[in-house]
């Protein structure tokens, strides 16, 4: 398992995120778009791919197996209707993906396996 991103929501839900390569895999196919381009983008100061696709679909597949888009979508209303806002949001997806480690140099510590 890859390096977990811990996250408290604004209405107090503690979320742990992780991805793997078929998590990513499937955040591309979801959003249309390579993972590698959103990076690029996000680098040079573009937030046009930071669409609230992009985000519903890097929760989903972080959170737990079986999280539906309807939960990932529920999860940012709630968020953004207890005070937090999708900037807040963003930048927890983006330290998720970075977490990977597939976008930076280096070794990436491996999350202890839960029992």
């Amino acid at each position: 398992m890859k390096k977990e991103t811990v996250f408290e929501t604004a209405d107090g839900k503690k979320l742990h995120l992780s991805l793997n390569i078929r998590d990513m895999m499937a955040i591309e196919r979801d959003i249309d778009c390579s993972l590698f381009a959103v990076m690029t983008d996000v680098g040079m100061g573009y937030m046009r791919s930071m669409t609230v696709k992009f985000t519903a679909s890097v929760l989903r597949h972080a959170m737990p197996k079986g999280t539906t888009e309807e939960d990932a979508e529920k999860l940012i209303e709630e968020h953004c209707h207890a005070g937090g806002t999708l900037d807040g949001l963003n930048t927890v997806v983006l330290n998720t993906l970075f977490a990977t480690g597939m976008f930076t140099p280096g070794k990436v510590e491996e999350a202890a396996e839960e029992k």
